[in-house]
C-alpha cells in the first residue's frame, strides 16, 4: 500500500514539470515558466475523476488569447496502486479526439497521449 496512497480518496500531484521539451534548445525549467505558473493534478479515486489544473503565465495567456486558468477533467478507467489511467474526449472541427493519461504514483510520472496529429505525447514529473 505505498504509505497510504491506495487508501487515499484524493491524491494530489503538484509542480508538474514538462520533461518533453527539447533540452538542446532551451532549459526545460525556463520553458515551463514561460508557459505556466502552476501545473497540478488531482485524482479523486472515489468519484473516478482526474482534474488537471494549469495556471498560465500572464504573458503566455495574453499572447495566445487564453484564459489564465485552464482546467480539464479526465475519467479514471483504471486504478490499481500505484497506477492510474484515465481519458477525456473532446470535439473540435467536427472530429472527436481523445487524450489519455497514464500516472505512476510511485515515480510521480504523468504521461499524456493524444490522438491529435500523430499521437502527441507529453511527459511530466510532479512532486
Amino acid at each position: 500500500m505505498l504509505g497510504g496512497v491506495a487508501s487515499a480518496e484524493i491524491i494530489e500531484l503538484k509542480n508538474c514539470i514538462n520533461t518533453s521539451f527539447d533540452k538542446s534548445k532551451n532549459s526545460e525549467l525556463k520553458l515551463n515558466k514561460d508557459y505556466w505558473e502552476e501545473h497540478k493534478i488531482k485524482i479523486d479515486t472515489k468519484n473516478k475523476i482526474i482534474t488537471e489544473t494549469v495556471i498560465m503565465s500572464d504573458e503566455f495567456s495574453k499572447k495566445n488569447n487564453l484564459s489564465k486558468i485552464d482546467q480539464s477533467t479526465y475519467y479514471v478507467q483504471f486504478f490499481e496502486d500505484p497506477y492510474v489511467k484515465g481519458y477525456r474526449n473532446f470535439k473540435t472541427d467536427n472530429k472527436v479526439y481523445r487524450i489519455e493519461v497514464d500516472i505512476n504514483l510511485v515515480t510521480k510520472k504523468v504521461i499524456f497521449i493524444s490522438n491529435l496529429s500523430n499521437r502527441l505525447r507529453f511527459d511530466y514529473i510532479c512532486e
